[in-house]
């Protein structure tokens, strides 16, 4: 099934990653990173899916910011690591309830946003920030 598509992708990724050819692991992470997020957003999913999606999100981010380092459209670059940190945030502050998780990525995104000087996505993330705040005061 979709699962192990998945296990099968991210092997293949693998592959590409020690073999050197970064491009093409990045292509695959993200093909499987679509799948995951299809899989965790259509069924009420279980931890362990959950947990695959964050360990795939960390994995392109790591290859992103490989590319970065050595790309000349750093801001594309940039601005898809802060949209995936941004979704790791939703990630753990919707479906694992992990509050003080969530922060941590919305703030690692914001970093992102405000090199990047993307106002909108400042904005955007200033408000999921205010929502983890709202519901730390409503739990105590």
């Amino acid at each position: 099934g979709m699962n192990e598509v998945c296990e099968t992708l991210n092997c293949i990724a693998t592959v590409y990653r020690t073999t050197g050819e970064r491009q093409k692991a990045l292509q695959f992470y993200q093909q499987s990173l679509k799948r995951r997020v299809r899989i965790v957003s259509a069924v009420i999913s279980d931890k362990d899916q959950i947990s695959t999606l964050l360990r795939t999100y960390e994995d392109v981010i790591s290859l992103l910011k490989l590319e970065v380092s050595e790309s000349n459209e750093k801001s594309d670059m940039l601005g898809q690591i802060g949209k995936l940190l941004l979704e790791m945030g939703k990630l753990y502050d919707n479906r694992l309830r992990k509050l003080s998780k969530a922060m941590l990525y919305y703030q690692r995104a914001l970093e992102v946003f405000k090199e990047m000087k993307n106002y909108k996505r400042i904005g955007d993330t200033l408000s999921f920030m205010g929502g983890v705040h709202a519901k730390k005061r409503a739990h105590k």
